[in-house]
């Protein structure tokens, strides 16, 4: 009766056991270091009760269930809780002491490390605990706790314990094992499938709730009986109220009818699936468009008398899709009476619409056109009759490159062969970010390309009569403030007398191809062209390589392109200046020794007077008549005579400064002008040099030939106010220094 009560209270001890580890486990999640220490003070706990409420075989002869929980420890609670576990259980038993202290702490040990080995084996296999393996380490876990006896300090005892106790105690280790592994294994998955459930559902309410489509049930009567979350989303009515109210009330009257045939033909089984458009009633009274897909109702044990199914909103596209057909309304109601020609293909260059426009330009009529490739049935030639490959064509250039591409002259083929020359844009057509296709707009330029050949044909008379001028010819534009740009036009004789290209000239100005005292000039001068409308001026232009050309430039202002121009034509005068120049010099030097004559002497020597009486200076005049020249003459001839004359009139001009003057009056007659002099002394000097130059001998035809010479000194304003004065006085003082012998100098005026 003693060992019935005993297996009781063990197995009642079990029991508890196996109850409390069902709520740890059940609150406490696996992972949680504090699920670990609570399962290990749980069976330390048990095996301390066991301990405390012993079977007893025989007078000092016990037994319990420590063996099986600190056994089943590691495999239900890990090798920490067993550890912790054992170690509590170790240390209450040798605080019990008694003989069998240490034998029974050798049990706990023993029994507490071979469920740790046991469950590490069981996790490197990857094997979950079934019966087979309760039984294979209830069958160990009982020996390796009755392995401590040996630790008894009598052999009589130790044979009395394993005669009384060894059957025993490897039987309940075996059955205790079996029978609260079982629990708590059975406790265990239970609790994994509740768990597996749970998150399941879990999984499944945040599906249900989260999807955006409305997901529906009805009965057989078309009443509501499942609505997800997104039907408030999509009616603004909450589930609660709607579920049991029926589906077509919440259907617009003019879908009401197809939405009765839809439900009637799914329940009836005469469809098992059917997809339909109809509009929904919102709370606030509003419609909003949805995509029904229903299948007849099914469960496990067949067919369902109602609908399932889902709504989807699809207001949004619906009102998309009319925005559309209306901008496509509206697209061709514009183009329809537009004068340009206006096609439109998709990405593959098919053709999509066409407009009036374009129809009569092209010579096809819509129907025949919509569905043809455009570049194949009127853009495949060019002009010369050459192919016009698809991948040139700006049409297609703008589906590849997904931009705006222009041609301002091509040409397509009408319906009866003839060429449409036309300005042609290509723009894409961009959905969703990608390019479906494209807008081509044309129209025909028959008339600006006549015009382009009149504007041709005016411009090259133009050309021709611009560059068969003889004189340069320049085109120039004037800023508000009068400033001239860079040249706009210059003829070919521009180019060939300055040596520049047409480019080159066209980067340079006015005052770039005229000397430095010229481009100063210009400013004046164009604005006396403001003025007066036109101008004539002589200016100097360099060329490029330097040389210095004189012109005279006629110069109008006119309008070109709404701005001011001016055109001015410059003619070449450097032949007149030339001439000009000889007569100049016939007019005032003298022929044969280049020296100013009398007419450019009295000019000299009046400007000369006019600076001294100014300046409160001294003018001296000097009369030279040359001795022993009619000899020369008489003996070697005029000619020798002439050259003479011309090597004296050299010798003059090195014996005085730069800055007087000599002429030569004719015959054998000189004249010096000695211009701002200190006094008479200077004068003498000069004479002085001058018979001392002019004694010196001449070689002509092989001779030596000696001449002298007489002056005459008079000094302003001693000797005369005025010109006339001074040479008259000059005159005179020549003569008396001709009359005291010859070959020396008088003065007017003596010292």
């Amino acid at each position: 009766m003693d060992l019935l009560m005993g297996l009781g209270r063990s197995v009642g001890l079990l029991a508890v056991v196996s109850i409390a580890y069902t709520h740890v486990i059940r609150h406490l999640p696996a992972g949680r270091p504090e699920r670990t220490l609570v399962l290990g003070l749980l069976f330390a706990a048990g095996a301390v009760g066991s301990m405390l409420t012993p079977t007893v075989l025989a007078p000092g002869i016990l037994i319990d269930a420590r063996s099986v929980l600190l056994g089943l420890s590691a495999l239900f609670g890990g090798p920490v809780a067993a550890l912790v576990a054992g170690t509590l259980a170790g240390a209450f038993r040798l605080w019990q002491g008694g003989v069998g202290a240490l034998a029974g702490v050798a049990g706990i040990v023993a029994t507490t490390l071979t469920g740790i080995a046991f469950e590490r084996a069981l996790r490197h296999r990857g094997a979950r605990p079934g019966t087979p393996d309760l039984l294979l380490l209830g069958a160990v876990v009982g020996p390796m706790n009755l392995g401590g006896v040996v630790l008894l300090p009598d052999w009589g005892l130790i044979g009395q314990v394993l005669g009384n106790a060894a059957l025993p105690l490897l039987g309940t280790s075996l059955l205790g094992v079996l029978f609260l592994g079982t629990l708590m294994l059975h406790e265990r998955e239970r609790l994994a499938v509740e768990s597996a459930l749970a998150e399941s559902e879990r999984r499944f309410r945040t599906v249900f709730g989260g999807v955006r489509d409305v997901v529906f049930k009805t009965d057989r009567a078309g009443a509501w009986t499942l609505l997800n979350p997104a039907w408030a989303d999509l009616t603004g009515y909450a589930v609660e109220e709607s579920l049991g109210t029926p589906l077509l009330d919440a259907v617009h009257p003019d879908d009401r009818e197809k939405a009765e045939a839809l439900f009637e033909a799914l329940t009836a089984g005469w469809l098992q699936h059917s997809r339909q458009e109809l509009r929904i009633r919102t709370r606030d009274g509003r419609w909003r468009w949805a995509e029904l897909n229903a299948r007849r109702g099914e469960t496990a044990d067949g067919p369902e008398a109602g609908v399932s199914g889902t709504l989807r909103d699809i207001t949004l596209r619906r009102e998309a899709e009319h925005a559309l057909r209306e901008s496509r309304r509206r697209f061709q109601e514009i183009t329809s009476v537009l004068t340009e020609g206006v096609c439109v293909v998709n990405d593959r260059d098919v053709i999509e619409y066409v407009n009036p426009a374009a129809e009569e330009m092209l010579g096809w009529r819509r129907d025949e056109l919509l569905g043809r490739n455009a570049h194949e049935t009127f853009h495949h030639t060019h002009r010369d009759g050459t192919p016009f490959p698809a991948e040139s064509c700006p049409v297609h250039q703008a589906i590849l490159a997904g931009r705006r591409f222009t041609t301002h002259e091509d040409y397509f083929v009408r319906k009866d062969g003839g060429w449409l020359p036309v300005a042609l844009a290509a723009a894409p057509l961009i959905r969703d970010g990608r390019v479906c296709g494209a807008v081509a707009a044309f129209h025909e330029i028959s008339e600006r390309l006549r015009q382009q050949q009149v504007l041709r044909e005016s411009e090259e008379r133009y050309r021709l009569l611009f560059n068969s001028s003889l004189d340069a010819v320049f085109v120039y534009y004037l800023a508000p403030d009068g400033t001239p740009s860079a040249f706009i036009d210059v003829n070919d004789v521009a180019c060939e007398r300055l040596g520049y290209t047409r480019e080159e000239l066209l980067t340079r100005t006015p005052a770039d191809i005229c000397d430095p005292e010229g481009a100063v000039e210009i400013p004046r001068l164009i604005a006396d062209i403001c003025r007066d409308g036109c101008g004539v001026f002589e200016r100097v232009h360099v060329a490029a390589d330097g040389r210095r050309i004189p012109v005279e430039t006629s110069a109008r202002l006119f309008q070109h392109k709404g701005n001011t121009a001016v055109i001015a034509i410059s003619r070449d005068i450097t032949e007149r200046k030339r001439a000009e120049e000889r007569i100049h010099r016939l007019a005032h030097y003298d022929a044969l020794t280049d020296l100013p004559n009398r007419r450019l002497l009295m000019d000299r020597l009046d400007r000369a007077v006019a600076l001294a009486a100014r300046h409160g200076r001294a003018v001296a005049v000097l009369m030279l008549d040359l001795d022993g020249f009619k000899p020369v003459n008489d003996t070697y001839g005029h000619d020798v005579g002439d050259e003479l004359l011309v090597v004296i009139a050299r010798r003059l001009e090195a014996a005085v400064r730069r800055a007087d003057t000599i002429a030569r009056l004719g015959g054998d007659e000189f004249v010096l002008v000695l211009s701002e002099i200190g006094s008479l002394s200077d004068a003498e000097m000069v004479a002085s040099k001058v018979i001392a130059v002019i004694n010196e001998p001449v070689e002509l035809a092989g001779n030596a030939i000696h001449v002298g010479a007489s002056l005459g000194i008079a000094v302003f304003p001693e000797d005369g106010r005025d010109p006339a004065a001074l040479m008259k006085a000059a005159d005179q003082a020549m003569y008396r220094a001709k009359a005291d012998g010859r070959n020396q100098y008088a003065v007017r005026t003596p010292a």
